[in-house]
């Protein structure tokens, strides 16, 4: 009998863990709003994320000031778009890769870009420092631009962080990319569509 109680206590630490290995943390839309907020996981194709296979937004950076995603994509022959929030563990957890990626893709005529999806859950004024304490302690040097409905209207969000990778014309490269990844991985990656 109590062999039995201890496999079954064996296989619920052992689904626990693999849930808890997960690197992305999920989400649903918000019907008030289309920000999404957390949820449940799913992998998602690229016709369930990508509505368009052109991507153009305009967002304002942690500072305020209007950015355009054409004018960082036109910089890079391919930029990673990276989307990620401060509610996401995982997300915060891949900065300092991310950093370290952007500086080695400068040399190759790419870089990564940070698409930040506001959470709500803090002040605006709360969440920005939050966001420029994070980039700082990684480092990160990358261009952020804060997403709104317009970038809503183009990418459907399963979960966080998602990237993908983008040409210098706007144009969607590939499949997304859920959940936290390596600098390799990511190098890996962008260097592939860069040959």
């Amino acid at each position: 009998m109590e062999k039995k109680h201890f496999i079954r206590a064996g296989a619920l630490v052992c689904a626990i863990a693999a849930v808890l290995t997960l690197s992305a943390c999920s989400l649903s839309v918000n019907e008030n709003q289309n920000a999404p907020s957390e949820q449940t996981s799913s992998d998602e194709s690229a016709e369930a994320t990508f509505v368009s296979k052109n991507l153009d937004f305009t967002g304002k950076d942690l500072d305020g000031k209007s950015v355009k995603s054409s004018d960082v994509f036109s910089k890079n022959k391919i930029t990673l778009v990276n989307v990620w929030s401060v509610t996401c563990p995982y997300c915060i957890d891949e900065m300092p890769d991310l950093a370290k990626l952007h500086t080695k893709l400068k040399e190759k005529n790419a870089g990564v870009l940070s698409a930040y999806a506001m959470s709500e859950m803090y002040s605006q004024d709360e969440e920005i420092k939050e966001v420029k304490d994070i980039l700082s302690e990684s480092k990160a040097d990358f261009p952020l631009i804060i997403i709104g409905n317009d970038f809503y209207n183009q990418i459907n969000i399963a979960a966080y962080p998602l990237s993908f990778l983008v040409d210098q014309n706007g144009k969607i490269i590939g499949d997304p990319i859920y959940g936290a990844r390596s600098m390799d991985e990511y190098q890996k990656i962008v260097e592939a569509q860069l040959k």
